[in-house]
Formats: C-alpha cells, sequence, structure tokens
C-alpha cells in the first residue's frame, strides 16, 4: 500500500520544498515509488527520489510510443545465422527484434524490452514475432522447395519465447493459428525461453512445454548456464537443446576454467542426446577452441551480425 513508503530528504531545502505538496502529488509520488520498487521482481522498498518522477514520465512516454509503433507495424525481424562448425554450413537463423522507429532509427531490444515486459506488452510484441517468423520462415522454404538446386539447405528459425506468453491461455490456441495461417512446417521452429525464465519453475505449466513438444517444434534453453537448477531441467522437461551463453566463451582463449565447463556441458548433452549451440563466437581462435572440443554448432559476430530479411536471404540463397 501506499503508506508502506516514506520520504525522506537529504538537505532542509527539499524538505521545505516537499511540505507544500497537495495530497493528491503525495498520492501520486508514493505510487511511483511503488512502481519502482515492484519493478526490482523481488522483495524490496524504495524512497521517494525527485527524478524518479522524470523516470516515470520517460517510460509513460516509451509505452505508449510502443503501443503506437505496434499498431503502426514499425517493428522488424532481423536474423542472425547459426552455423554448422563442421562444415561451415549454414544451418538457420535466430529472429531478433529490432523497432524501426519513425524519429530514432534502427532501436534494439535493450531499449525497450525490459519495459515491454513490466507493462504486458511483451504478449503482443512476442506473438507478433512469433507470426512474423513463421511467414519468413515459410517464404524461404517455398523459394528453396520450388528452386532446380539439388543441394538444398532448409533453414531452421529459432524464435524466442516470454514466460509471459508461455503463460497466456492464449498462447496454444494462437500458436495453432499461426501454424495453420502461414502453412510452416513446425518441424523447422525452435523455440527459446530464456533459462532463468519462471516458467521453468511452475509444475502447473509443463503441460504447454509437453504441447509445444508434441506439436514436432523443438523447445531449447537460451542463456543456458546464467540460471538456476540448470541441470534439472534436463531430465525433467521436454528439452531439444541448449544455447550456451556467451559469457562462457568470451574469454574463453585465456580461461582454462570456462573451457573445462564448456566442455562438460557438451558431454553432458552429448551423452543425453541434447544439442548445443554456443553463443557470442567472435574470434578464430574461439572457434579453432570449441572445434577442438567436439561443438557442432556457434553463432556470432565471426559469423555475421544479425542482418535483415533480404541479406539473411542473400545468406541462405548463397549456401545453397
Amino acid at each position: 500500500m501506499w503508506y508502506q513508503y516514506w520520504y525522506f530528504f537529504s538537505s532542509s531545502l527539499e524538505k521545505e520544498q516537499y511540505n507544500y505538496l497537495s495530497p493528491p502529488q503525495i498520492l501520486q509520488y508514493a505510487d511511483t515509488a511503488l512502481y519502482k520498487a515492484k519493478s526490482q521482481k523481488r522483495s524490496y522498498y524504495q524512497v521517494f527520489q525527485g527524478d524518479m518522477h522524470n523516470e516515470a514520465l520517460a517510460e509513460l512516454q516509451l509505452e505508449n510510443e510502443i503501443r503506437q509503433g505496434l499498431e503502426a507495424e514499425e517493428f522488424i525481424l532481423y536474423y542472425q545465422p547459426i552455423i554448422n562448425l563442421t562444415n561451415n554450413q549454414l544451418k538457420g537463423f535466430e529472429s531478433l527484434i529490432r523497432w524501426n522507429h519513425p524519429q530514432k532509427g534502427i532501436v534494439t531490444p535493450f531499449h525497450f524490452i525490459n519495459l515491454a515486459e513490466q507493462t504486458g506488452l511483451i504478449i503482443p510484441i512476442g506473438l507478433w514475432v512469433l507470426k512474423e517468423g513463421c511467414k519468413q520462415l515459410y517464404k524461404w522454404h517455398n523459394h528453396i522447395l520450388n528452386s532446380s538446386d539439388n543441394h538444398k539447405t532448409i533453414p531452421i528459425i529459432s524464435i524466442n519465447l516470454s514466460s509471459q506468453e508461455l503463460n497466456s491461455e492464449k498462447f496454444l490456441p494462437t500458436l495453432d493459428n499461426i501454424l495453420k495461417e502461414t502453412q510452416v512446417n513446425p518441424e523447422y521452429i525452435k523455440l527459446e525461453i530464456t533459462e532463468s525464465s519462471p516458467i521453468f519453475q511452475e509444475q502447473s505449466t509443463q503441460y504447454i512445454l509437453d504441447a509445444i513438444v508434441d506439436r514436432n517444434i523443438q523447445l531449447w534453453i537460451d542463456d543456458f548456464g546464467t540460471g538456476y537448477s540448470s541441470l534439472s531441467y534436463l531430465h525433467r522437461l521436454p528439452i531439444n537443446g541448449l544455447k550456451l551463453d556467451r559469457c562462457f566463451v568470451t574469454d574463453i582463449e585465456t580461461n582454462q576454467k570456462k573451457a573445462k565447463m564448456i566442455k562438460a556441458i557438451l558431454s553432458l548433452a552429448f551423452d543425453l542426446g541434447v544439442e548445443v549451440i554456443i553463443e557470442g563466437v567472435e574470434t578464430e581462435k574461439q572457434l579453432e577452441i570449441i572445434q577442438e572440443m567436439g561443438c557442432i554448432w556457434g553463432q556470432g559476430y565471426l559469423f555475421s551480425h544479425p542482418l535483415p530479411p533480404e541479406k539473411a536471404g542473400d545468406i541462405l540463397l548463397s549456401s545453397n
């Protein structure tokens, strides 16, 4: 409740200034402090500070811009290649959202995803990503299968999901509608869920994960190694693959502990029949080390930055 938040001031001037606040202003500032505390996603208290009001106004403006951006279809997908490290061939792409903002240009998710999660806008954004990614995948498949080339690379696509999407009662019906509408082959879809997602801790939602796999869609854990209870997921849930977080490969050239951890994860995954993609590969030396470990799949700036659809399509066509 608002009365649980108290106000402390660092100077007599600030105290005098806030003494003139009206009751509605006090309630507004208490609500701002409450919103700030809730955004910490844990038991937390927050003392109101003057700059919080400006931050709240900026977040409100950004929230309105996101809503308008969805209506105006300003969001686009970029695609980062996933490479087979044994033969340097393209395996497929991870879809990554971008915002083609009318004033700011191309905006990365870093600047708006957290607020989208706090406001629930991540659900319509995520469903748009899922549908758009499936539409693009069908276009690529249709073009390749109708070509005369006998050596064809049929790409997969990785699409990120939030726990809010999965917890939505509309998720499975919407997924079925998207599959039917786009006519895409679900066997080429990989849905990625971040390892720290609360859904992995909720026994009641396991049926959703089972339902995804029942639709012949692969289920992957993203950012593996940065969450908690990781190993329990591998025997308890229908996991097809792991994406090893980029933090493991960043300084693998000099950090022997990280190298041993990667090797142990690869060995465990191999024994369990689980695939692994290592993210964040940026140097030839990193590539050489993970190849020697037997890693098959890689992704990172060494191979390509995320690309707009037309450039990703050019890479796909050149691989056929």
